[in-house]
């Protein structure tokens, strides 16, 4: 790690602690605004912090175990450190890798909610049917990520498809996650094992594929489409 980045995390830590600080304050305990402000800055920077600190602590447990395997006669204890000396610069080089992606700087709408829609494309019946079944998807998503899904509005077809969904998604970081969930998606069609396969001849028209759209922020232009878009604050 260069010193460029090294003292960029000592800012970030000497922040967080200030701002730990005035969280305790009791002035700033009775000013909601203000401790919300300082609770949020908190949030964003504390896995910097913590993984800026395991950084320091691998590279002074690894001075301090080289220290010991060179001082030890025992070979088999000189083994032992070595193989600890090997561990620690593992978790030092993985933490070395991930911390310069936490500096990178956010999207200001990483925080906001999403605004889902899904709407079935060509295809008929089968395309409603796999409209639903990417509603179900992003729904599961959701709840594995603790989000909430509050549905806006919804037009069934039959056998249970969907014909379009409106949904708003709010929970912690949810753009940040879906910002790129846009286009179109489709799902062509599985021929069953037991039936026939005709031989390719002109007459033969080729199977249709459902599709779903999504363009992020805009309206679709098409009459398929799945688009996530920030909601407003």
């Amino acid at each position: 790690m260069d010193s460029i980045t090294f003292q960029k995390l000592k800012d970030i830590e000497a922040r967080f602690a200030e701002v730990e600080r005035g969280m305790s304050d009791p002035k700033v305990a009775q000013d909601p605004p203000v401790y919300q402000k300082l609770a949020k800055e908190s949030k964003e920077i504390a896995p910097i912090v913590e993984r800026y600190r395991a950084y320091k602590n691998a590279l002074a447990e690894i001075t301090k175990v080289q220290e010991m395997a060179r001082l030890e006669a025992d070979p088999d204890l000189r083994e032992m450190a070595h193989e600890e000396i090997r561990s620690l610069e593992s978790k030092r080089d993985a933490l070395d890798a991930e911390i310069p992606l936490l500096l990178i700087p956010k999207d200001p709408n990483d925080e906001k909610n999403v605004l889902l829609e899904i709407r079935a494309g060509t295809g008929g019946d089968e395309a409603a049917l796999f409209a639903a079944e990417m509603f179900r998807m992003y729904s599961r998503y959701a709840e594995r990520q603790g989000w909430k899904v509050d549905v806006v509005s919804t037009s069934r077809s039959g056998q249970g498809g969907i014909k379009e969904v409106i949904a708003m998604i709010e929970g912690d970081r949810v753009y940040s996650k879906l910002r790129y969930e846009s286009g179109v998606s489709r799902s062509p069609r599985r021929r069953a094992a037991s039936t026939p396969r005709p031989s390719p001849s002109r007459s033969c028209p080729r199977p249709r594929r459902s599709t779903s759209r999504s363009t992020p922020r805009t309206s679709a232009s098409t009459p398929s489409a799945r688009r996530a878009r920030a909601a407003r604050a």
